[in-house]
């Protein structure tokens, strides 16, 4: 069996704490071994009853409907996996070990997934804010767009205005001018 290095963090953990990569083997080899225990006894129909350790009967994995994040995990086919070391003793170190490392991946996970979840309410939180200040925002656009068409208008009006009072301005100067000359040759 391989062992990490004594300055690793995991071996600070427990002392010799076996590699992660073998655990996964024994882990994969004693479920087969619980499959196939399961599926002759399931067709014997005769329930025989399994040796379990205390440990070991404390520590299943069972996700079930009812427990958060369910929808985030497909369901497995088999029965909750019972975890045993290759030494078979109840008190070993290399197992208290890694159940203790399980119990705080399991727990860093779920905290992260909260976290998770927490940062996507915030973020459909900012995006429906987002929506309220962009509308409100086009509103205003509009409301000022109809404002400066409303004050181009009213420029065109004054121009309008200013041509037709220039127009008689200078109808009144010619006027006047014709009435002084008028007025200067009769006197």
């Amino acid at each position: 069996m391989e062992y990490h290095s004594t300055g690793s963090p995991t071996a600070r953990l427990g002392g010799s704490v076996p590699n992660p990569t073998d655990l996964s083997r024994r882990l994969l080899s004693t479920q087969q071994a619980q499959d196939a225990a399961d599926s002759t006894s399931d067709n014997e129909g005769v329930t025989t009853p399994t040796s379990r350790s205390r440990i070991n009967s404390v520590t299943r994995f069972d996700i079930t409907p009812g427990t958060p994040f369910w929808g985030s995990f497909s369901p497995a086919p088999r029965s909750p996996v019972l975890i045993q070391c290759c030494c078979r003793r109840e008190d070993c170190q290399n197992l208290l070990v890694f159940l203790d490392n399980t119990r705080s991946m399991e727990s860093e996970l779920r905290l992260a997934a909260e976290v998770g979840q927490a940062l996507l309410q915030k973020h459909e939180l900012y995006q429906k804010d987002m929506a309220n200040f962009q509308s409100a925002l086009e509103h205003q656009c509009a409301r000022a767009e109809q404002k400066v068409q409303e004050l181009d208008e009213l420029v065109h009006e004054l121009e309008d205005t200013q041509r037709v009072l220039t127009r008689e301005r200078d109808d009144a100067l010619r006027q006047k001018n014709i009435l002084e000359e008028v007025k200067f040759f009769s006197v």
